[in-house]
């Protein structure tokens, strides 16, 4: 064996079923941290997994589709189908907030409405992409970049967000909404 040889070794995934009858593990699995599998080995070539994530279709019946050219295959989800890699802060003149610009696992950017982040289970952040259509997940280096932005205010024991001279709540399920 030599030096560097496991890091090039394909990972195997053999995902758990999730309320449906197939036995075998699906053909394309895409899991919560935007790897791609293909039959439960691990897509490791760049290029391919970017073409993938850029034909992610979702379709009328709920389930995510993989269109390259003619062909159509089904792909299974862990998680969300849109993953956020980066963020930007977008300052004006005086380095305040104006936007915060997100890059997603399709090569596209958007701008955050952060009334849709919230916190999901295991502290994970999620928001809205794609107009509102989709959920995207933060990958940790997005989250750390968004949470150097995060403040907290002691008093009301909630996270915000500033934006345009703007305190944008965060909402978090343990949080409780009720003002006890």
């Amino acid at each position: 064996m030599t030096p560097g040889e496991d890091s090039c070794r394909p990972m195997k995934y053999s995902p758990q079923p999730s309320g449906s009858n197939r036995p075998e593990s699906p053909r394309l699995f895409l899991d919560k941290e935007g790897r791609w599998y293909h039959e439960g080995v691990q897509i490791t070539h760049q290029r391919t997994c970017q073409l993938f994530s850029k034909s992610l279709h979702k379709h009328p019946d709920g389930d995510y589709y993989l269109h390259v050219g003619p062909e159509r295959t089904r792909v299974e989800l862990e998680d969300t189908p849109y993953l956020v890699r980066s963020v930007t802060v977008e300052e004006d003149h005086a380095g305040s907030p104006q936007g915060y610009r997100l890059s997603l696992s399709d090569q596209t950017e958007e701008l955050l409405d952060p009334r849709t982040l919230t916190v999901g289970k295991g502290e994970v952040l999620y928001c809205s992409v794609k107009s509102g259509q989709e959920r995207g997940r933060f990958l940790r280096s997005a989250y750390y970049q968004l949470c150097s932005r995060i403040e907290y205010d002691e008093a009301r024991r909630v996270f915000w967000l500033p934006l345009k001279q703007q305190r944008i709540e965060i909402l978090h399920p343990d949080h409780d909404l009720g003002g006890e």
